[in-house]
Order: C-alpha cells, then structure tokens, then sequence
C-alpha cells in the first residue's frame, strides 16, 4: 500500500513539473506566411466565367502596387496615382486556416480566398461585386 501512495505520489509531481515547464510565450503577436512586404505583379479576371485564371486573362501589373502585412493585423498599401504616391492603411485577419483573408481600409470590408500562398507568391480571389479576380503578389 505505501508503495502504491509513493507511486502515485510520484507520478503526481512528475505531472506538476511537466505542467510547469509549459510556458506560455510572451510574444503573441502571429507570424505567418502572410507577414511582410509584397509587390502587386499580375491581376486576373475571370472572362469567361470558368472560375479558372487562364494564361490569357492575366495582366502583368505595372503600377508598383506594395501591400505591407505587419504581424499584429495592421498594414499599408501604396502606390502611385499619377506621379503622387499614395499609401493607406488597412487591418488584416487570417481565417479558416489559412484560406480566408480579411481586409478591411477604412469601411469597406473585403473577403479573399487565398488560392496560393508560398514563401514567395501569393494569389488572392476576390468574388465579390458579381465577378472573379485574382491578385498575385510576389515577397519583397
């Protein structure tokens, strides 16, 4: 019987030292593959309402479009509107795993499937207003 109590004795402070070794980190703030700096290279829209990005809808982007994701949900977009360059703010959300992204710049809420998303490259569609695009953005 006393070597039973030592037993669970025992396993009990094993369990508290395990617990207690668990810390939970002091850095919150998210890092995923979203965060950074990324450069607007090439929009798509859907012309013949395939759903699909073929070779002949994609346009390369010219405008040095940058979409700034910074790790705590905020970021910035600039670009240029004439010779003037513009830079707006934006807080962004990743939902679902991954797959959704939520932007919001000042009242307008837009919701974008991420279609791909390497360390490199990322594509967004965007189906909202009757219509599909695509976005493709390569990291800076």
């Amino acid at each position: 019987m006393k070597r039973n109590i030592k037993l669970v004795f025992g396993v009990c402070a094993m369990g508290l030292i395990a617990l207690g070794a668990c810390k939970k980190s002091s850095n919150s703030s998210p890092s995923t593959p979203v965060s950074g700096k990324w450069k607007l290279v090439q929009d798509g829209f859907d012309l013949n309402s395939n759903d699909t990005l073929d070779a002949n809808e994609i346009t390369a982007d010219s405008s040095s479009t940058y979409y700034t994701f910074n790790n705590n949900g905020s970021g910035s977009v600039t670009g240029m509107l004439g010779t003037t360059s513009i830079t707006s703010p934006f807080t962004w959300t990743l939902l679902y795993t991954n797959t959704w992204l939520k932007e919001v710049i000042g009242t307008d809420t837009t919701y974008y499937h991420v279609d791909a998303l390497t360390a490199t490259s990322m594509t967004l569609r965007d189906t909202t207003g009757g219509f599909v695009n695509w976005t493709i953005y390569t990291k800076q």
